[in-house]
């Protein structure tokens, strides 16, 4: 019988899946030195996007038990 798949509570923090089965990140660069930055990129920074095909696909089977 093969082991249990534990969630991994870091990517569980980072990732959310959606009702349609699509994978969101959050943006990068929104954490230090803000003042450096324009306010479109804080902005935009502070929405969710899509993850890509390939990195889903990798992250699949720990992400089964978030869906």
């Amino acid at each position: 019988m093969s082991n249990k798949l534990k969630i991994k509570k870091a990517i569980k923090k980072r990732f959310s899946v959606t009702k349609k089965g699509k994978v969101k990140r959050g943006y990068t660069g929104k954490l230090h030195m803000l003042e450096h930055k324009s306010k479109s990129s804080k902005r935009s920074k502070r929405k969710q996007t899509d993850l890509s095909k390939a990195d889903h696909k990798k992250l699949k089977k720990v992400l089964s038990a978030l869906v």
